[in-house]
């Protein structure tokens, strides 16, 4: 037992010493009035409470929490007022009985609006009372998305009008709330679009606009599309500005699932090129030759040979017979020409580089340290007593995952920095009930010791000053009363201290003839004196009394 702790005792001991019956017996019930009474709290406050509903609207929440008041049923209110918990064990209950009640009844209204219809009513009266049903079911319908906390939907439709040639467009908007850290696809985005077009007779795609709470443009409506999907118009800043929250939504998408909501800051800076680039490439390959044409041309040209001619036979060989003559044939002249042209390999290539070309994109990401590091709980391998040791998240794994969220390239000189810091405030996402003090008492066991002590102390000094300033006064209220010792003791101890003076020799001493002098009617006997004075003020002979018997205990 630690020494400081020792005498804390022995000084409460000591001071248990000093103090009256009374006071003791105050002061334990004190201890046992604190100490029940802590019990009791932390022993009430261990029912464990479950969510009835969440989300839901100011006027539903007050509907369902005044049904509960009516069945007695307990209740916290959780969630800024939007979710309602009851004890666990009777939450399907509860949850059955507030559906026979038609609880909750969600936002707006739908086609219920016509089930009490009254009679006589305007056409004009049925068309807006059919617009609120469409947009109410309409509301109701886009809620069940899982990204959606909650939706308005605004139809501005006119009734047709006979002698027009042209009737009005009718056209719609819609403001999204989304939940914390949740983010809509493009696939998302243009299927509410689509749900909202098909539910309303003659209300095309392109009249339809979608923003969300933050004020974002989602889809705007008409041919162009120039929302957060639309392309490039707006302006080059408006669509700098669409491409970087595109990117900063896509990673504290990842943060929030993985550290919880208000953990973590993204940035992105995206550098974009928004000039119109035509590039022509032209490669020659000397290594490959290829003919492309060939032609060829042949030419004679000269004279020919002599030939000699005459009779045949043997008549030309007779003397005098005929002689042979020479026969002339003629110039001759031959020619060739071939001619081929080669062509070498050329590769041309032309590529055109439209505006809002991303060159560059820069990233930084804060990250609270109080979310890098998870509490262990629960049982680990289903065995009872055994908790999961704490969870640290590894800061390098998270920057990678960030860099795969958003594209990086290091060809493209992209740079993505992740830090942990501490954060000055912490958001919760919905505020659940308070711990309970039993709960409290578990997490801070040295902090309550300390209090309890501390408390103890106080509680048995201030109990022994108030004894000690009664008693003093009492002394100094009873000293006034008569002129006789105060207590039993003393007159008790004067009495016998004259007797052992008559009995020890006083008398021998006398001369003789003489007798002691006699004892007054107080010394002779205190009782006859205590008798007188109760029966003049029995007011003050009580209060004397009191006084005796304290000194006696």
């Amino acid at each position: 037992m630690p020494e400081a702790l020792k005498k804390v005792i022995q000084q409460l001991k000591a001071q248990s010493e000093r103090l009256g019956k009374r006071a003791r017996i105050l002061a334990v019930l004190t201890v046992v009035l604190v100490v029940g009474g802590a019990l009791y709290l932390s022993l009430s406050d261990r029912t464990t409470y479950s969510t009835l509903f969440s989300g839901l609207s100011s006027d539903d929440a007050g509907r369902i929490v005044e049904k509960l008041k009516k069945q007695h049923v307990p209740f916290r209110i959780a969630g800024g007022g939007s979710a309602v918990m009851v004890p666990q064990k009777r939450v399907h209950e509860v949850r059955l009985q507030m559906a026979s009640a038609g609880l909750p009844k969600g936002s707006g209204v739908g086609f219920e609006i016509f089930d009490n219809q009254k009679f006589g009513i305007s056409d004009f009266a049925q068309r807006v009372n059919y617009r609120r049903a469409m947009q109410g079911e309409l509301e109701r319908t886009i809620k069940n998305l899982d990204s959606v906390s909650s939706a308005r939907v605004h139809i501005a439709m006119e009734g047709r009008r006979l002698f027009a040639r042209t009737q009005r467009p009718v056209s719609a908007a819609v403001t999204l709330k989304l939940h914390d850290g949740r983010v809509l696809s493009q696939g998302a985005v243009r299927a509410i679009v689509h749900l909202v077009s098909s539910s309303v007779s003659g209300l095309a795609s392109d009249r339809v606009t979608v923003v969300d709470t933050s004020g974002n443009l989602l889809w705007g409506g008409r041919k162009g599309q120039d929302g957060l999907f639309g392309g490039a118009s707006g302006g080059p800043l408006a669509y700098k500005s669409r491409l970087e929250d595109t990117f900063e939504r896509r990673v504290r998408q990842i943060l929030t699932a993985a550290l919880g909501p208000g953990h973590s800051v993204v940035k992105v800076s995206a550098d974009i090129g928004f000039s119109r680039v035509i590039q022509t490439d032209e490669q020659y390959d000397p290594d490959k030759i290829a003919v492309r044409s060939e032609s060829s041309l042949e030419e004679k040209s000269g004279r020919k040979a002599t030939q000699n001619a005459g009779v045949p036979g043997v008549r030309g060989n007779l003397p005098g017979g005929p002689k042979p003559t020479a026969k002339n044939r003629g110039n001759e002249t031959k020619r060739k020409r071939v001619t081929r042209n080669y062509e070498v390999n050329r590769t041309i290539r032309k590529r055109v580089m439209p505006a809002g070309t991303l060159k560059r994109l820069s990233v930084a990401v804060l990250i609270d340290q109080r979310a890098l590091v998870r509490s262990g709980g629960g049982a680990a391998g289903g065995k009872k007593g055994s908790k999961t040791p704490a969870e640290k998240i590894d800061l390098a794994s998270l920057e990678q995952v960030v860099r795969h969220a958003v594209g990086f390239s290091a060809a493209r000189g992209d740079v993505v920095t992740v830090r942990a810091v501490a954060f000055a405030h912490t958001k919760a996402l919905a505020a659940g009930p308070p711990p309970g003090i039993f709960v409290f008492i578990t997490q801070h066991w040295p902090l309550a010791i300390a209090a309890g002590a501390v408390l103890l102390i106080v509680i048995v000094a201030f109990v022994w000053w108030r004894a000690r300033k009664r008693s003093k006064a009492r002394e100094a209220e009873d000293a006034k009363l008569l002129p006789m010792p105060l207590t039993v003791a003393e007159l008790e101890a004067k009495v016998q201290r004259e007797s052992q003076q008559v009995e020890g020799g006083t008398a021998a001493e006398l001369p003789e003839g003489q007798t002691p002098p006699a004892l007054t009617a107080g010394e002779r006997d205190a009782r006859q004196l205590v008798l007188a004075a109760a029966q003049h003020d029995s007011l003050r002979a009580a209060s004397v009394l009191r006084a005796w018997l304290g000194e006696a205990r």
